[in-house]
């Protein structure tokens, strides 16, 4: 069974046959709800945001160079910039731990 459609404007009828497809395309395709992780960890701060870019700006001049002393120079700045995150990440945690203490105490001491 079809359809015959007595169309007289281009236009109208590309968007027409547009419509279609994108209601067929709505009717057997699944819908996916993808969730993208950020950067925005709470102990990423702007100066490690910050080594972030100079990290990846690093890396890309490699890519471009292939030069064994960028090489060097990328992984020395990575390995840095790791363990930068690390401390920043272990101190942040320290200090969660020690404001639930604190508020435990605080809520403990008021019964």
């Amino acid at each position: 069974m079809g359809y015959n459609y007595m169309l007289y404007d281009l236009d109208s009828g590309y968007n027409m046959f547009h419509e279609n497809m994108l209601g067929i395309i709505d009717i057997v395709s699944s819908k996916i709800n993808i969730s993208v992780r950020g950067k925005c960890k709470p102990w990423f701060t702007k100066n490690i945001l910050d080594k972030i870019k100079i990290r990846d700006k690093k890396y890309l001049i490699f890519t471009f160079t292939r030069a064994n002393e960028d090489w060097i120079e990328y992984g020395n700045y990575r390995n840095a910039v790791v363990n930068d995150i690390k401390s920043a990440k272990t101190l942040y945690n320290q200090q969660a731990i020690d404001r639930i203490i604190r508020k435990t105490l605080r809520l403990c001491g008021k019964h």
